[in-house]
């Protein structure tokens, strides 16, 4: 018998196992092309039907999807290669040596790779066309065709390939440990922790109600990228300590009630030592339960809140500027884009403004300078500014009133060739006045006309500009007259000259801006990230479960060994039913609960600022997918439960 006999014939004696691998790998396989569709389909990036930057958010759900198979594929193999070193044990204890065994592990892990690439591309190939479909109509996109190509195979399987064959590498080295006793006694030594203190668990905990206490209370502070970062991986730290403790720690707070521990003493024992076995896939679990709720939940309150978000930021439904020569369009023509689509102009106001960038004397600057009198036009403010001093605005109504008691004045100084011109700083308001979603407008200097009419009288260092503001009949439908005035104002611009301004920032202030682009922005992409980030929740679920499934399954035969000796001493088949559903609860349900939990802590702390109620929004959203997860969750453990009770009492 060859060893490629051997390796067909262990196939077909632990096909149950063997099959949950092979799933586990196609899953991947699948995803990565079903991803590969979106990715390689160049119509879809450049159609003028996406808002851009939409498609960005792709980056998210992939590098994800990346990282999780990396984890996912090296402890789905890890656990499978664990589960047979027992027949490792009795192969080599025949006379095998250790070359045999990687002989037996090269022959079966080929026969599995390639078996996973045809599936999960046939999967793939099927149901991509599905997924792409689905996405099109989320997006409200038409005339797209759907294209597969030889790039969407090679992408699949090169990145499966590298992952796979990576943990196929470590098997092989880990093998030149394999020695006959250790591993014919592999399913019976109890896996213990070099740090097995219950009050580990305590610490762990402590350390994660503080992490997140003090994330609170520093959220709103500067450098909160480092803040979050740091945060989150002490939470991590502290996480991974309470779930590798919780067994030891059940067992110490029973002890102190003597009935409860007598009578339970069974269930405890096996939860100790099952919690020590998949305490790493806890952790995974409850990790990825926080990102998929709290993520999903996230993409699903800008679903319900796009419309409220659109009209908080876009006071005005059009909003473009001039400067200098550029975007100069006469409002004839903008009444002639408007009229054609059969729309009308309600409102339209004008402002005029100076940006100031500096001389060579000084470094580059971007100031919007406007006065009083002009802000007050809109009337939304009635600012007063005195000779020789100017209102710092800020364009925001989200600002805390610490961050506001916080924020520093300072005085403004104006360099031109004729000298420095200072401005003392009279008062900070917070208030949104027109559209400011791009960054240059959302802060503006607002000064005395006096002082104003100074700095135009001076030669270089501004260019006078005009905000152009517009309101029209129904704003939903005007998303053509955007995208026409757009074309326009390009193709005007390109016959004007090169700007000599020293600001990259220029090209963003011309960009006009709109209530229906923000608006379709946020809708197309939260509803793009929540079909994604949803479908990938419920892979990572699938593929999670499965995993946990293969780790009870790999210990199926010591525990019919131990219920099959209950069973002789009397339990009926309804005892251990009863017993196996309380040893299968906690593993189910702890890491999505606790993966919830976190979710919900999060939510807290990104929202505590929020304005129009977003809070609330946010919190219902995280709620309805933590329903519908635990639902999922309920009866994938029904299922397993049957499978796995019919299968230890068919032994009996």
């Amino acid at each position: 018998m060859t060893f490629k006999d051997i390796a067909i014939k262990n196939f077909k004696g632990n096909i149950k196992k063997y099959l949950i691998y092979y799933l586990c790998n196609s899953f991947i396989v699948a995803m990565f092309f079903m991803y590969s569709v979106l990715i390689f389909n160049e119509k879809l990036w450049t159609t003028s039907q996406i808002e851009k930057g939409v498609l960005q958010g792709l980056m998210i759900p992939s590098v994800a999807l990346g990282v999780f198979s990396l984890f996912f594929i090296s402890y789905a193999h890890s656990t499978f290669i664990k589960c047979r070193k027992k027949e490792f044990g009795v192969f080599m204890h025949l006379g095998m040596t250790n070359g045999d065994i990687r002989k037996i592990i090269i022959y079966e892990s080929m026969i599995v790779g390639l078996g996973s690439i045809l599936l999960g591309l046939l999967v793939g190939v099927v149901f991509s066309r599905l997924f792409f479909i689905i996405i099109l109509k989320l997006l409200e996109v038409k005339g797209i065709s759907y294209i597969i190509g030889f790039n969407n195979f090679i992408f699949s399987i090169i990145i499966f390939s590298g992952i796979y064959l990576a943990n196929i590498v470590t098997t092989i080295i880990a093998t030149s440990r394999f020695e006959v006793i250790k591993l014919l006694k592999a399913d019976r030594v109890i896996q213990s922790s070099r740090f097995s203190n219950p009050i580990f668990a305590l610490l762990g905990l402590a350390i994660v109600i503080g992490s997140f206490i003090d994330l609170y209370k520093e959220f709103n502070n500067l450098g909160i990228g480092r803040v979050l970062l740091e945060t989150t991986i002490i939470i991590l730290i502290g996480l991974y300590l309470f779930i590798s403790q919780l067994g030891g720690f059940l067992i110490k707070c029973f002890k102190r009630h003597r009935g409860i521990y007598f009578k339970k003493l069974l269930l405890i024992t096996s939860l100790n030592s099952k919690f020590k076995q998949t305490k790493k896939i806890i952790f995974i679990i409850s990790i990825l339960v926080t990102v998929i709720i709290f993520y999903t939940g996230f993409m699903l309150n800008l679903c319900i809140t796009a419309e409220k978000e659109a009209l908080y930021t876009n006071p005005y439904d059009i909003f473009y500027a001039e400067i200098k020569d550029k975007n100069v369009i006469s409002n004839e023509v903008i009444e002639e884009i408007v009229n054609r689509n059969k729309e009308e102009i309600t409102k339209h106001k004008t402002l005029e403004f100076v940006y100031y960038y500096g001389t060579s004397q000084q470094q580059p600057a971007g100031e919007i300078i406007i006065t009083d009198k002009e802000i007050n036009k809109l009337k939304k403010t009635n600012l007063k500014v005195s000779k020789g001093n100017y209102v710092f605005l800020k364009q925001s109504d989200g600002i805390s009133e610490d961050e506001k008691k916080d924020f520093k004045s300072f005085d403004m100084k104006l360099v031109f060739n004729s000298g420095t011109y200072e401005l003392d700083n009279q008062e900070n308001v917070f208030k949104r006045i027109f559209n400011s979603i791009n960054y240059s407008y959302s802060e503006v200097k607002v000064v005395n006309e006096s002082d104003y009419n100074f700095i135009k009288q001076q030669k270089g260092g501004y260019e006078l500009g005009k905000i152009q503001l517009y309101n029209l009949g129904k704003w939903k439908d005007t998303k053509a007259i955007v995208d026409e005035l757009k074309v326009k104002l390009d193709t005007i611009n390109k016959t004007t000259g090169a700007s000599n301004l020293p600001f990259n920032i220029y090209e963003d202030m011309l960009k006009v801006t709109s209530k229906i682009g923000y608006y379709n922005a946020n809708m197309q992409g939260a509803k793009l990230l929540l079909f994604t980030s949803g479908f990938l929740g419920i892979f990572f679920f699938i593929a999670t479960a499965i995993v946990l499934f293969l780790k009870l399954l790999s210990d199926i035969d010591k525990d019919k060994k131990r219920f099959n000796s209950m069973y002789k001493i009397g339990i009926t088949e309804q005892e251990i039913r009863k017993q196996i559903a309380s040893e299968l609860k906690p593993l189910f349900f702890i890491g999505p609960i606790i993966g919830i939990i976190l979710a919900f802590a999060y939510t807290i702390i990104f929202n505590q600022d929020s304005v129009y109620n977003a809070r609330k929004y946010f919190i219902y959203s995280n709620i309805t997918v933590s329903l519908v997860f635990l639902l999922i969750q309920l009866v994938y453990y029904f299922m397993c439960k049957k499978i796995y009770c019919d299968e230890i009492l068919d032994g009996l």
